[in-house]
């Protein structure tokens, strides 16, 4: 489906302001700087082709994308004679073609060609239109290459229980007076489902689409961008069912915004206390910064959440659920602008059992860091006992150490300990765990942008049977 748009006559006082004007000698009038503007604008060289621009004047639109009639390029015969012009797109995809084809232009005589060019190009992919003006004495070949609309979006599907959920975030290029953008969604599996309009003025942002049960149901979402004085430039229609699987085209933001510089998924989780997780994120280029946010995604649904966070440039965001320990999770942070577009992002998949998936180092070179550390097994009596010495160096944003005594055999007698000296002694002993297995977790903390990372950990494996690891 394409849309119909109104054709714009030709602008004579445009086609002669770039100084395409031939005089009545047939000698081209222009000064320096504006010779230079035409170069810059439209891609002329020196010699040949210059004196083509000069005898042809062309008047260059935005190629509209999914648009019959949409305005393509208006010419001017700038030439003392008649002559035949014919307009054509290189490499056209089916259904696309120009309108008309060839015209003929008297003296002075001016066209418009539109085209029809298809909603199936992808968005922001240039368009190569060739030029052969052919008179009694002369011939003029030239080839312009012409700047179409973007609209990368992304689609996320967060449909679940029968429930249709579509976020749809979008971010409109290459529209030099943007109007607005109207986004339709249409359920064509229900009848009884009413079409959903949105529009907006603002050349990025997100809408939400909600309706109760109609998962899986098939969506025609339409997207039609408009420019102040070109109207309609893109008009495209996808199909998109509510299953739970994203889609999009193209990519949102650019080298300017914000950036997720790493993410760290620590898993806390525990039969006691289900899945647990602290997920830490560092961004940067934060003048245009929104949130983050961080979606934990299980195969049950009950388990799944999405969490924000506006801390930056360090932040942090937790997640706990009873019962969701052992299960397996796909974890995704998003940068967002504070248009609430997606502008960079990461997922790193896990088992809720305790161990971290595989993180980035998040140290710095002058981070604290563990000197030293002595575990001393002094179990006996059918007691447990731990005493562990330890030193800090670099302790300049040390904030503290904790060490996790988990108890592999008696999950009540697991314990954290904290000691915020830069050295000291850390004690255990709880009663009747002589003999079971310890998984003896050591971790340095250090404070940094005002959130307390974990830069260093280890792990000793001991049975608590009075013998030293």
């Amino acid at each position: 489906m394409k849309r119909s748009r109104r054709r714009r006559g030709v602008s004579r006082r445009k086609l002669l302001a770039g100084g395409l004007i031939v005089t009545g000698s047939g000698l081209l009038a222009f000064d320096t700087s504006a010779y230079s503007q035409v170069i810059a604008e439209r891609g002329a060289t020196l010699g040949m082709a210059a004196d083509d621009s000069a005898l042809l004047g062309l008047d260059t639109a935005i190629a509209a994308v999914g648009v019959d009639g949409g305005d393509l390029v208006g010419i001017t015969n700038n030439t003392s004679e008649q002559l035949t012009v014919d307009v054509s797109l290189q490499n056209p995809q089916s259904g696309e073609s120009v309108s008309p084809s060839q015209a003929s232009l008297a003296q002075d005589g001016s066209q418009q060609f539109t085209s029809s060019i298809s909603a199936t190009r992808s968005t922001g992919t240039p368009v190569t239109i060739d030029v052969l003006a052919t008179g009694s004495n002369s011939e003029i070949s030239l080839s312009r290459t012409l700047t179409t609309p973007s609209l990368p979006y992304t689609i996320y599907d967060n449909s679940q229980n029968n429930n249709t959920e579509f976020e749809i975030q979008y971010e409109v290029d290459n529209v030099p007076n943007f109007g607005s953008i109207t986004i339709t969604v249409d359920n064509v599996s229900e009848g009884w489902v009413n079409t959903e309009t949105f529009t907006r003025n603002t050349d990025e942002g997100v809408i939400t689409y909600e309706k109760s049960g109609t998962g899986g149901d098939d969506h025609e979402i339409t997207f039609e961008v408009t420019d102040a004085d070109e109207g309609t430039v893109i008009f495209k229609t996808i199909t998109k069912a509510s299953t739970g699987s994203d889609s999009g085209e193209g990519d949102t933001g650019d080298s300017n915004d914000p950036t997720l510089d790493w993410f760290f998924v620590d898993d806390l989780s525990n039969s006691s206390d289900g899945g647990v997780y602290t997920v830490y994120y560092k961004v940067s280029n934060t003048d245009s910064f929104g949130e983050v946010s961080v979606k934990f995604d299980s195969q049950q649904n009950w388990m799944d959440q999405t969490i924000t966070s506006t801390q930056n440039p360090i932040g942090k965001v937790e997640y706990s659920k009873g019962g969701a320990n052992n299960a397996n999770f796909n974890i995704t942070v998003n940068a967002k602008k504070s248009s609430g577009i997606v502008v960079d992002s990461g997922t790193r998949s896990d088992v809720s059992d305790g161990t971290n998936p595989s993180n980035p180092d998040i140290s710095l070179s002058d981070s604290p860091t563990l000197g030293t550390q002595s575990i001393r097994d002094l179990s006996g009596g059918g007691q447990a006992d731990y005493e562990i010495d330890y030193s800090i160096t670099n302790t300049e944003r040390f904030h503290e150490l904790t060490v996790s005594f988990e108890n592999t055999d008696s999950a009540y007698a697991t314990q954290t300990k904290t000691n915020t000296a830069t050295s000291g002694t850390i004690s255990y002993d709880p009663k009747w765990t002589e003999g079971d297995t310890y998984n003896i977790r050591t971790r340095v903390w250090e404070s940094r942008s005002g959130v307390k990372l974990p830069v260093e950990t280890t792990v000793v494996t001991d049975v608590a049977d009075g013998t030293n690891p």
